[in-house]
């Protein structure tokens, strides 16, 4: 694959998953567990396409490294656990511009790892992003933040996936198969937990094509993502992956999910703009790195 069309799927995939609040949000009637668990088979199928077209034993990403296995299924799991139970809990706009606040966690989880150093624009892109994410949760006419346990498992969920991808960076080998495995498995136990804990859901296809399109947008993503980061320019779409939370504001707002107002739309380019100031060593990297240009 050429390096511009791998590069233009990880841009793909990154409009693909700033839709995921959106479909959450639609679907916001059928249980959470079930949610969860629906959408990852969804995308386990949408991945496992790639073991069936290259003749993969996938036996040994369930039992080769379970150590690698358990990290993948916390990554995928954890973060969508908690921003399908925010969304549920308070308005999505919040939970949604609190959840995109990872990009900026993992700069700073990146920092405390070894051979890494920690930078005063760090410091200063993580007050202006916690100011935009501020912006949402002050009760109107106070400087006094109105929080409730929603905007706590939104911003659980956000560190999650900064750790997560902080310590995906220190394991040798990490090869994308985990990721589908890491899906399969997460059903699993979700539809296990889902029997256990939530009530029954009766499937109506008005919404369960709404689960198919998420689980299979992830899956899409997970695939474009994957050939990006291997062929394409990976500091160009790293970079390019921070206009997560305009976009998912945009769609929201298009699709008539949350009411146009200018407090969203300058909390979203606030916590744009605090990732990108803490960012700023690759973008540095990005506009100097001399001699690699898209073929």
């Amino acid at each position: 694959m050429h390096e511009r069309q791998a590069t233009l799927g990880g841009f793909a995939a990154i409009l693909l998953w700033s839709f995921t609040p959106l479909l959450v949000n639609l679907t916001a009637e059928v249980p959470a567990l079930l949610y969860l668990c629906l959408a990852n088979c969804c995308s386990f199928s949408v991945l496992a396409t790639r073991w069936v077209r290259k003749r993969t034993n996938p036996l040994p990403y369930f039992t080769g490294n379970p150590k690698v296995l358990l990290w993948t299924m916390f990554g995928l799991g954890f973060q969508s656990m908690c921003l399908v139970y925010a969304i549920r809990m308070i308005p999505v706009a919040e939970a949604s511009l609190i959840n995109y606040l990872w990009p900026m966690l993992t700069v700073l989880a990146v920092s405390a790892l070894p051979g890494h150093k920690f930078r005063p624009e760090y410091i200063l892109g993580a007050l202006i992003g916690f100011g935009g994410a501020a912006l949402l949760v002050l009760k109107p006419g106070t400087l006094i933040p109105d929080l409730a346990l929603g905007h706590l498992v939104a911003f659980t969920g956000a560190a999650a996936w900064a750790v997560y991808s902080a310590g995906t960076r220190t394991m040798k080998r990490h090869p994308g198969d985990f990721n589908t495995a890491g899906f399969l498995c997460n059903a699993v136990l979700l539809f296990i937990a889902h029997l256990a804990l939530e009530p029954g859901w009766t499937f109506d296809w008005t919404i369960g094509w709404l689960i198919l399109l998420q689980g299979s947008i992830s899956g899409i993503a997970y695939l474009l993502w994957d050939s990006a980061m291997k062929h394409g320019h990976a500091q160009i779409v790293g970079v390019a992956s921070n206009s997560m939370p305009v976009l998912s504001t945009v769609y929201l707002i298009a699709f008539g999910q949350v009411l146009f107002n200018w407090t969203i739309l300058t909390s979203a380019f606030l916590v744009l703009g605090g990732t990108l100031i803490a960012s700023q060593e690759k973008l540095r990297a990005l506009f100097t790195k001399r001699g690699r240009t898209l073929q």
